[in-house]
């Protein structure tokens, strides 16, 4: 497990044929007394570089997977980065993965932006081109967005088991592709 650290400033890519799981794995273990928490990327960019990588299949399976025993993983935020063609962008896999907050970040062209099972707090967040959908929302896991945009995707978002979804100021232009 991570406690306090900072991971800053750097470029994450895979390679299509043979994709990691994830760009980071917050593994979480219930023998482990402090847990995920307390944790910062920053300024970090998952996935194809436009106009460098050039275009083609998703190099990662996610760019940040918070995953393992469901406990005490809590309290990280993810601020400034850039999530391109992933199959997910970023994945909270349980529901004890609370107090989480994506801020300042960019979702382009992934099938998922953003996969949740935990109540999280996103802001001032821009989401576009989203294969399948924005938000997926599972768990009864509430998820409040304060100037949040979304363009062109298949989807807002799907929420199952009693899920919630507040967008606080924002917008979602609804895709011609529809």
């Amino acid at each position: 497990a991570c406690y306090g650290s900072k991971i800053s400033r750097i470029k994450f890519n895979g390679l299509a044929t043979a994709k990691p799981s994830a760009a980071i794995s917050m593994y979480n273990l219930s023998t482990d007394p402090n847990g995920n928490s307390f944790n910062l990327i920053d300024q970090c960019w998952f996935g194809q570089f436009e106009g460098f990588d050039g275009p083609g299949a998703n190099q990662l399976a996610c760019g940040v997977l918070f995953e393992g025993d469901n406990v005490n993983d809590d309290q990280s935020t993810i601020r400034g980065c850039h999530f391109e063609a992933l199959d997910t962008g970023v994945q909270y896999s349980n529901t004890q993965n609370v107090i989480n907050k994506i801020e300042d970040c960019y979702f382009q062209s992934c099938g998922t932006n953003v996969n949740t099972a935990a109540s999280i707090a996103l802001d001032h967040t821009f989401m576009e081109l989203a294969t399948v959908q924005d938000l997926s929302i599972s768990n009864g896991a509430v998820v409040t967005c304060t100037n949040f945009s979304a363009e062109g995707s298949a989807q807002l978002a799907v929420l199952r088991g009693g899920s919630q979804l507040y967008v606080r100021t924002g917008y979602w232009q609804v895709s011609n592709t529809l």
